[in-house]
């Protein structure tokens, strides 16, 4: 198989083809990180930063439409960036999103017609979007006010920093040091304390941490809680639950006891402020996110595919499943289970 990898791909120095040589013959693909990135690309105003991803995108589909003509495989996939990069920065200039649907539109096609009638595809995401958010919901506020949030002398140094920001800001960005862990610091801390901390996925808040010494019903509270959380009339949160009801398997253990998800006006952070909500304020060159997105696009069409159906109840792993089992391999580890598609 030949393989050209995707989004984090370090640049263009990097080993980013299978095999090796085949790096020889991309010519000017564009791999690396200053193509896929929002950061670079934001830089520019809104037409040329879309002029730049047509020609990126461009580029990657005729290499891929080349590769595909030169030895047709068995199994191919075209991963496209692009999109979640306009989501986020321009979710509001629904016209320079459409013109950039349109252009994937027809590449779909051609790649339809190139893979023959007898060729099962299918188009998927591993999130949807929305618009970004405009207000933040500090969590470990929220505990500490319901009287949740672990009362220490000593709460350590990853409270102090959030108390102290600059400081932070001037550890982290200045001196370079390595990024300081709260998800596993405030975890052995909520082990030695009774009450609940944030629990952190890099930077964002995906649920809370329960300490074990903390009363037996303590976690059906905070749920049951959080649940009637509402600003101006409306819920803040659109998914509060336990661990075991979203994960299954040995590892479980690793997620926290409760894993929130905020409706789309929320940002969910870990920092104590005083108030439980406040608006986000300041310059944000997010106009669209996914924090919360959670509804995805699943098509597929192909021989293996009868008839229509909509709103399919089905998890991103199950894809996998289903590949699978197209290509009759039944005994594949998985979490997922194929979809039906008759």
């Amino acid at each position: 198989g030949r393989m050209i990898t995707g989004f984090l791909t370090p640049s263009r120095e990097s080993g980013f083809t299978w095999p090796p040589e085949l790096k020889e013959q991309l010519g000017d693909y564009p791999a690396g990180l200053e193509y896929d990135h929002s950061s670079t690309l934001k830089q520019k105003d809104d037409r040329h930063m879309l002029d730049s991803i047509i020609e990126i995108s461009r580029k990657r589909f005729e290499t891929f439409m080349r590769l595909y003509r030169e030895k047709p495989p068995a199994f191919a996939i075209f991963y496209v960036k692009s999109t979640d990069i306009l989501g986020h920065l321009l979710w509001d200039k629904r016209d320079l999103l459409l013109e950039y649907y349109k252009l994937l539109d027809r590449e779909l096609g051609e790649i339809m017609v190139l893979a023959g009638a007898s060729a099962n595809i299918m188009i998927t995401s591993d999130h949807g979007f929305e618009d970004a958010a405009t207000h933040g919901f500090y969590v470990n506020t929220w505990l500490a006010q319901h009287g949740y949030y672990p009362q220490a002398k000593n709460r350590g140094v990853g409270d102090w920093l959030d108390r102290h920001k600059g400081i932070k800001h001037f550890l982290k960005k200045i001196l370079r040091i390595a990024r300081y862990d709260l998800a596993e610091g405030k975890r052995k801390r909520a082990e030695n304390v009774t009450g609940a901390l944030a629990w952190f996925d890099t930077i964002v808040p995906i649920g809370i941490r329960v300490s074990p010494k903390a009363p037996s019903d303590t976690i059906d509270k905070i749920i049951a809680e959080l649940k009637t959380e509402e600003f101006e009339g409306k819920p803040v949160l659109r998914l509060v639950t336990r661990r075991e009801e979203l994960f299954s398997g040995p590892h479980v253990h690793m997620a926290p006891e409760i894993i929130i998800l905020p409706e789309h006006r929320f940002m969910v952070y870990g920092l104590r402020e005083p108030n439980i909500i406040a608006p986000l304020v300041g310059t944000r060159t997010r106009k669209g996110d996914h924090n919360a997105a959670i509804n995805a696009v699943f098509m597929a069409c192909g021989p293996a595919v009868v008839g229509r159906q909509r709103d399919l109840n089905i998890k991103i792993y199950d894809v996998f499943a289903t590949i699978m089992k197209l290509y009759g391999i039944m005994n594949a580890p998985s979490d997922g289970t194929p979809i039906d598609l008759s």
